[in-house]
C-alpha cells in the first residue's frame, strides 16, 4: 500500500482576519425642478438617471417657501431648475439661492415632452428638474437679490398710473357732468396735459 501524506488541515487558512473587497456604490445625485404659477408652485425631485423621486404642490406664501426649504435640503439637490425666476418665481428663487441651493432659470421647455404628453404643471417641474441635471436649456438667473425691489417699483409704478386714470375720468366725467364744452375747452388729451403740467 501506497502511503499518501495527510493533508495538513491548517495549510490553508487565513491567519489573522479576512478583508472582502467589494465595490463600493456611489452616492445617488439628486435635482430639482420648480414649475412656477401667482398661487401654487410645482416641485419635481430626480435622481441622476432622471427618474422621479417625489414631487408636490405648494402654495406660495412664505409659509409654504420656508417649509419647502426644509423638505428640499433633505435632497440637497445639485442644482435647481426654475420657470419664472424673474416673475412668479422670484420669491422662491431667492429663498434658495439665500439658503445655498444653485438655481438655473429653465429658458424654454422641452417641446418634444410638450408635443407627446401635452402641458402638465407636473410634466413642467419634471422637466425644468431634467433641464437641470442635462444643464440644457438653462442659464444663470437674473440678479435674485434686486428683484424683490425691482418688484416693489413696478407695483408702485402700476398703482401711480392706475390712479392717474382713475383722477382723469373723474374729472372727464364732473366735466361732462356740469356741461363744460368737451369737444372745445375741455377733453381727455387736455385733462392729461393739465395733470402732466398744472
Amino acid at each position: 500500500l501506497s502511503c499518501r501524506p495527510t493533508a495538513d488541515p491548517t495549510r490553508y487558512q487565513t491567519k489573522g482576519p479576512v478583508t472582502i473587497m467589494t465595490h463600493p456604490t456611489s452616492p445617488t445625485s439628486y435635482w430639482a425642478g420648480i414649475d412656477t404659477h401667482s398661487r401654487i408652485h410645482h416641485i419635481a425631485i430626480i435622481d441622476d438617471h432622471g427618474t422621479l423621486i417625489t414631487s408636490r404642490t405648494i402654495g406660495t406664501s412664505s409659509h409654504d417657501i420656508g417649509e419647502t426649504l426644509d423638505w428640499i435640503h433633505t435632497y440637497q439637490p445639485v442644482s435647481i431648475g426654475i420657470e419664472g425666476t424673474s416673475s412668479y418665481g422670484a420669491g422662491i428663487a431667492s429663498a434658495l439661492q439665500a439658503a445655498g441651493h444653485h438655481i438655473l432659470e429653465v429658458t424654454a421647455p422641452n417641446r418634444t415632452t410638450r408635443h407627446r404628453h401635452g402641458k402638465s404643471d407636473h410634466l413642467d417641474a419634471i422637466d425644468a428638474a431634467d433641464a437641470a441635471r442635462t444643464n440644457q436649456r438653462v442659464a444663470p438667473p437674473k440678479n435674485l437679490t434686486e428683484l424683490p425691489r425691482l418688484r416693489v417699483m413696478f407695483t408702485m409704478r402700476s398703482s401711480a398710473v392706475h390712479a392717474r386714470t382713475q383722477l382723469t375720468n373723474q374729472i372727464y366725467a364732473a366735466a361732462r357732468l356740469l356741461n363744460t364744452p368737451i369737444d372745445g375747452t375741455i377733453n381727455r388729451t387736455r385733462i392729461t396735459a393739465l395733470l402732466d403740467h398744472p
